[in-house]
Formats: C-alpha cells, structure tokens, sequence
C-alpha cells in the first residue's frame, strides 16, 4: 500500500512538473501593456498584424543553447554593421532591454497604404535619438507632443529623401508609424481605447507563438 501511495506521490510530481515545464517554454507571456498596444493598433482600415515575443525568445535561447559571447563577438569586430551592433549603440540591451514587438498594416479606402511597429521594454530617448542621429536626420516640431519625431534617410547616390516615419519615444515604448497615423494611434493609447476589430481569434492564435 505505502508503494502504492509512493507511486502515486512522484506521478503526480512528475506530472506537475511537466505541466510547469510546458507551460514554461510554451505559453508565451502578455502583459496588460502589450494588450493595450495591440488594441491601439487595431484600429479602422487594418489589414494584418504581428507579434514577436523577443522576451520568450530569450528565454528559450537561455534555456536551450545558453546566452552567446556578445562581448567576445564585438571585440573581434563580428557585430559590426549587424542589427544587434545598432541596438547596442542606441543603448538597447537585446536579451534585457526588449520585451514585444508589434507591427500593422493598414490600407483605407481613402489614404496611402500605412504601417505602424511598437516595441515594448526599457529605453533610454536620449540614447536612442542620438543612434538615429547617426543614421537619419531626425527633427521635431516644438508645437507637437515632445517625444514624437520625424526621422527620414536621404539617398547617397540619388540624393532623395526616404518617406519620412513619425517616432514615439517614451522609458517603455518606441512606437514607428507614417506621420498621418502617428497622432491618432497616440491618442488611442493614452485613451486606451478599446480594439476596433475582433482580436479574439488573433489572440487565441498567438498564444503560444513566440512570432
């Protein structure tokens, strides 16, 4: 009987563990913060939305493979020119610093096709302006919202300009949109307004994707 009992004991055991290991490395987490963003970005006229969880993304890398030798990689110039490299010049710590990202696309009846991408985690504006400075012209207008920014690339060989993107920068978001949008997805975030499509079945789907 105690055999018995004892067996039943470490079943359960192993079961519980298993199930807090799968939900560990299955279930992908999402904050009150990444719901409301979403919800800001499900306005009229969106046509797809996406979602990476860079945090879960993260853990599973630690977990499986180990977090790699950054400091060695830079040190013998492998970064160089590399996303991560651009990150780290914008004071962004990859593994620690980001937590979601979320990009739309819009397309209305009567506008240019538009897009928008909001990165949720810990940043530093003016870190990260003065890495967009170093690659972009970047300027604000006084008369707007002080953490909104016009950034745009001109063409070395042709000397044009790139469509301008608006940027939002605060400690916990960097939100990217074409200009015509930027205020109104800004709007509905400080407004946390509610989702103007059924995210029901987009959020059903995504709940154990890393992206």
């Amino acid at each position: 009987m105690l055999k018995g009992l004892a067996g039943i004991v470490i079943s359960a055991l192993l079961a519980f563990t298993g199930i807090e290991a799968w939900d560990y490395y299955v279930s992908v987490d999402h904050p009150e913060a990444l719901l409301k963003t979403e919800d800001a970005l499900a306005m009229e006229g969106l046509v797809a939305l996406g979602s990476v969880s860079i945090e879960h993304a993260v853990r599973l890398e630690a977990a499986f493979t180990g977090a790699p030798d950054t400091a060695g990689a830079a040190d013998q110039g492998l970064l160089a020119g590399t996303p991560f490299a651009s990150l780290q010049a914008a004071g962004i710590d990859p593994r620690r610093d980001l937590g979601h990202l979320v990009f739309a696309l819009y397309l209305d009846a009567d506008e240019q096709p538009g897009y928008a991408l909001a990165v949720l985690g810990h940043f530093d504006r003016t870190k990260v302006l003065a890495s967009l400075e170093g690659e972009y012209e970047v300027s604000h207008t006084p008369d707007v919202d002080p953490a909104v920014w016009s950034i745009r690339k001109q063409d070395v060989d042709t000397c044009e300009w790139s469509q301008p993107w608006s940027v939002y920068i605060s400690d916990g978001l960097l939100l990217a949109a074409d200009p015509g949008r930027l205020p109104a997805l800004l709007d509905r975030l400080g407004r946390q307004s509610p989702a103007q499509r059924d995210l029901a079945r987009w959020r059903e789907f995504r709940a154990t994707q890393v992206g």
